[in-house]
């Protein structure tokens, strides 16, 4: 039986978890990294932080991933998976798509809980919470942002131009880190594959057809050169 992939790593049994020091040209700042399936939360992080920083610390993070794939057992990946680990591969550092936005919420009554299909045929439920919109080389991309039935974290899967060409041909993933006054980073350098995109011994939610982007995302993680079951 294939393992849930949800998107939660705070309500799942514990797959994984890191925690790095980051130096960033400042005092080192303490980051805990859940890995359940490459999801991402940094405590702590300065907002306002320069270019040149948030590049320092995607390489560390980077890195991180690297070994926890590579040598923990709780990764996604197979023994044999790992005893031929090389790294996981990625776009170049993009600062094109680092954005800074808000979520157009959906009124109480326009919220719905729908299933989201997933890799293995089951299907989760989730909340429609709203949009967001950003520019990609010029033109207006939109995002529907979920919102996990039992939990307050938002989901946000999507497809786009590069899936199945360099990318994961199921989608991708990418967190919403909060700032102030109702805004979020969205931080695609950060974009990262399901656990089922490295084997078939994991389920996880597949992008709705409403979130396939029409521009190529070229940030953050791309295809497993070395996957099984596909």
């Amino acid at each position: 039986m294939s393992r849930i992939n949800s998107k939660w790593p705070h309500l799942l049994p514990v797959e994984g978890i890191q925690s790095i020091d980051i130096n960033v040209g400042g005092p080192c700042i303490h980051v805990s990294v859940y890995m359940v399936f490459g999801y991402r939360t940094a405590v702590n992080q300065p907002t306002n932080r320069s270019q040149k920083a948030a590049m320092s610390e995607l390489s560390e993070f980077r890195e991180g991933k690297d070994r926890y794939f590579g040598q923990d057992p709780d990764a996604p990946l197979t023994p044999e998976q790992q005893g031929r680990f090389a790294g996981l591969a990625y776009y170049p550092e993009n600062s094109a798509l680092q954005f800074a936005l808000t979520i157009d919420e959906l009124s109480d009554q326009e919220k719905e809980t729908i299933e989201i299909v997933t890799s293995t045929g089951d299907s989760q439920p989730y909340i429609r919470w709203g949009t967001i919109s950003f520019q990609v080389e010029g033109k207006t991309a939109r995002l529907t942002v979920y919102r996990d039935v039992d939990g307050e974290e938002f989901f946000l899967p999507f497809t786009d131009l590069t899936s199945r060409q360099s990318s994961y041909g199921e989608g991708r993933y990418v967190d919403l880190e909060p700032l102030h006054h109702g805004r979020f980073r969205l931080d695609f350098n950060y974009a990262y594959n399901p656990y089922c995109a490295y084997n078939a011994n994991w389920s996880c939610p597949v992008p709705p057809v409403e979130n396939r982007l029409d521009v190529a995302i070229e940030a953050g993680e791309k295809s497993f050169p070395d996957a099984e079951g596909h």
